[in-house]
């Protein structure tokens, strides 16, 4: 996992290395580049970028991408989760300047999450576990695997600022909501035993364990809060 956020930093650094070099008037080159570190309620920290173009004086269009990474335990029925939180989001926004050259804007746009987090458990074979009242040995449960999955396209609208400086380097954060995430958390299991009740079960016992951490959990609604910060090369 560390050999994976230092790719993302090395990455990050040679896009900031080689952004002033771009000569910016080349045909369909972007108006800015940008590296962010953002946070996301339904998902935590991330790192991304994107491009920006000047649509008019007063309208820029952006698209970027921003990387999920993180890991979170949970226990289901004595049945220990690992919650692997790998997933790529990428989105287009529509930006409104205001207030002149006072760097803030407001923004809407529509995201794309890929494929969300991944639950993977590995029961103690020779363990008894209760699920929806029935018992089962920690060999029938094989190696159950949970899935959340979203809906494919979530509106955001946001408003954020940027330092004023009309070219070179510009520092930004954006504050906004994402809706209609529709989070969906479905568990599997291949059954080697082919147990009639095995994955119905199972579900039931994941359903109830998020049931009662709504309060916590990242999939205990539709909205949730994303929060950036932002580095930006503005030609």
């Amino acid at each position: 996992m560390q050999h994976q956020h230092l790719k993302r930093y090395l990455a990050c650094g040679c896009l900031l290395a080689w952004i002033p070099a771009v000569d910016a008037n080349e045909h369909l080159l972007p108006d800015a580049v940008t590296v962010r570190a953002s946070y996301a309620a339904d998902s935590g920290d991330a790192i991304g970028g994107e491009v920006a173009w000047n649509a008019s004086e007063r309208w820029r269009v952006r698209a970027g991408f921003d990387h999920y990474s993180g890991t979170e335990e949970h226990l289901i029925s004595l049945i220990r989760f690992t919650e692997n939180r790998e997933r790529t989001d990428v989105g287009v926004y529509l930006d409104r300047k205001l207030a002149g050259d006072s760097g803030w804007y407001v923004a809407a746009g529509i995201i794309h999450p890929q494929q969300g987090t991944r639950w993977d458990a590995n029961p103690e074979p020779r363990s008894a576990y209760t699920l929806n009242g029935r018992q089962y040995a920690g060999m029938h449960l094989d190696e159950p695997e949970g899935r959340v999955a979203y809906a494919s396209l979530i509106p955001y609208v946001g408003m954020g600022w940027h330092s004023s400086a009309r070219k070179g380097w510009q520092v930004g954060a954006e504050v906004g909501v994402l809706a209609g995430l529709d989070p969906e958390f479905s568990i599997h299991t291949a059954n080697p035993f082919r147990l009639p009740y095995l994955e119905q079960d199972l579900q039931a016992e994941a359903d109830k364990y998020l049931s009662t951490l709504q309060a916590d959990t990242h999939l205990s609604g539709d909205q949730q809060l994303k929060a950036s910060l932002s580095l930006r090369y503005h030609f």
